[in-house]
This record gives C-alpha cells, structure tokens and sequence, in this order.
C-alpha cells in the first residue's frame, strides 16, 4: 500500500488510535530529520552546516563528526525504536526474549552495525554507530552472558524504546512493568529505569490528551500510591520540577542550563523544555535540531510527545517522504494498534 493510502488509512482511525500512531511516528520522523546533525556540539560548525539551508532538517549532508549516513535513514536510536516495534508487532506485545534476540540480530555480527569502521572507531565513520549501551549488550548476548551494561552509566539510550510502548500500552495497567522490563535487557541504572517510566507516564498523558501532562507527571512520582515505584522517582520529579520553573527560557537557553549531551538527567530535561515552549510539532523539533548535540533523544520524546497531542497532519507530508523507514513504521503503527 502507498504511504498516501496508508496515512488515510491511519487518518481514520478512533482519535485514541490516531494518538498512538502518531506518537509513534513523531518519534520516527523526527529522528530521521535530526540525523544528519545528530551529535555536532561545535556551535560555529553546526552553524556553517546549516548556512544556505531554509531549515535544519534533513539536511542533504551529513555532518556528524562520528558517523556518516545518507540523509533519510534513522540514527541508531530511531533504529532501534523500529526493532522494538517490528518485535511488539510480532509477538503482539512486549516479549523480552525475541526482542533481545533480535536486537542482537540487527546490530551485532553480521549485521550493518559490523563494519570496519566500527572495529577501528575512526571518526567519521561511515555507516551505523554501535552506542556503548549496545556494544556491552552485544558481546554478552554473543557470549551467552546477557547482562545489561554497567548500572553506573547514565546514558539516555533507553529513552528511545518509550514511544512504541506507550503507544501500545497507554491507559493498561501493565505499562510501566513493560517499560521496566525493555529497559532492564540493556541499562540497570536507577535514574536511567526511573527516567524511562516517567518518560512512559507523559506520552500516555499525551496520548490520552491530559491539559497539563508535565504537571501530572510530577504529581504522580509524588505520590505514595504510585504504580511500579522505584527508588529514583523522587529524584526524577525534583529533574521535572526544574525544568517546569525554567519556563519561559527557550529551547536554546535551556540546553544550555541542563545540557546537551547524551546523559540523563540533563537529556530529558532539555526535552521537556522544549514542550514546555510548545511551539507545534515541526517548530519544536526544527529548535531542537537547531541546538545541536545529541539532538535525536531529544526530538524522539519531542516528537512522540507533540505527535500525540497534534496528531499526523502536523507531521509535515514531506517529512514522511524523506524518511526512508516511514512506510514501514506506518505498516507496523498500523498493526500495532489493530492487533487487539
């Protein structure tokens, strides 16, 4: 089925469906627009990038000083959220044995992922970047050791894997356990797990069109009745908090208070600025992009975020165009949604 055919097909589900699709593709499509800037923390050279460029996204280029790929494919994170996906749809729901195993499948030997320049780490590369987080999973899963990567790293990876289960789990009672246990196959860090299950809270806010998502979020890490509590939450609704009392800083002067590296809990923090400027899909993640660093955590919550709430004709057509995993994800929304 063509993508028009397939988004009018997406267009005419129940509002609650369309909300999870969305969410799901503003993820996806967001990701592959940041990718060609993905990881530029040079300000001077992110700005020569973008020079004679109308807007940042889908820059024709690559620019990223640590991995070349065509403009339209998916960095690794939005890959991965698409591996996940393709699981959720097979299994028709989270099964954490087949997603390991083709986690492992996708990015380890053998795969794109294994290249020369992997080996070597010669930057830029080109071709797909194996993430710390995935290389510990795949030398222990080869090894027939699984453990997840050092519990010390604060790696904002995980955060990647939310939008499909939200979208999937939204309003179950089984939501966050689902989280916690993707998450757990390939980072045991507290703030990394408790990050991750408030981030699940907020798209299923979204999802269900909550008029202050952040704002609950907060209120239930505070509660003493939560659901799937973990040691950290309080800690995550203190890194809420303050980037709640940043507003009205715009997305620029907030990365630069919380950062804009890979790590939590300054990741998530720029993110949640970034809906709290709340200038609609396309807008919020073209300053996201435009901020640098590692941009594509970023516009996957952004984008999972702002697509539940604006829906898919906020998704700009040409941006589904020129991503090249678009008619996939949509196949693969499209089931998920229908499989119950």
């Amino acid at each position: 089925m063509e993508l028009n055919n397939l988004l009018d097909r997406a267009k005419a589900l129940p509002k609650d469906k369309q909300r999870r699709v969305a969410a799901i593709l503003g993820a996806v499509i967001a990701d592959a627009a940041a990718q060609p800037v993905h990881w530029v923390y040079d300000e001077d050279a992110l700005k020569e990038a973008l020079k004679g460029h109308a807007q940042p996204e889908f820059l024709p280029q690559s620019v990223n000083p640590y991995y070349r790929l065509a403009t339209g494919r998916q960095s690794f994170y939005g890959e991965h959220l698409i591996i996940l996906l393709r699981s959720l749809v097979a299994c028709k729901g989270v099964d954490t044995t087949h997603l390991s195993d083709a986690s492992y499948k996708a990015m380890g030997p053998g795969s794109p992922y294994d290249h020369p320049g992997q080996n070597k780490q010669v930057y830029p590369m080109q071709g797909q970047y194996l993430h710390s987080t995935m290389r510990a999973f795949v030398t222990s899963y080869g090894a027939g050791t699984h453990s997840a990567e050092n519990g010390t790293s604060l790696e904002s990876y995980s955060l990647c894997f939310v939008p499909a289960l939200a979208a999937m789990y939204a309003s179950h009672p089984d939501l966050l356990k689902h989280i916690a246990s993707v998450v757990s196959l390939f980072q045991t860090n507290p703030l990394v797990l408790a990050t991750a299950l408030a981030e699940g809270r907020l798209i299923e806010q979204y999802i269900q069109g909550a008029e202050h998502p952040i704002e609950n979020v907060v209120r239930e890490l505070s509660s003493p009745t939560r659901q799937c509590p973990t040691p950290a939450d309080l800690e995550v609704a203190g890194h809420i908090e303050a980037s709640l009392q940043s507003k009205p800083l715009s997305i620029y002067d907030a990365t630069q208070k919380f950062g804009r590296a890979c790590y939590l809990p300054g990741a998530f923090q720029s993110a949640l600025c970034a809906l709290l400027e709340d200038q609609g899909y396309a807008s919020a993640v073209r300053e996201v992009i435009k901020v640098g660093g590692n941009s594509c955590v970023l516009v996957i919550v952004v984008g999972a975020c702002l697509g539940a709430k604006y829906g898919l004709d906020e998704i700009p057509l040409t941006w589904f165009e020129k991503t090249e995993a678009a008619k996939e994800a949509l196949e693969l929304c499209l089931a998920l949604v229908l499989c119950d």
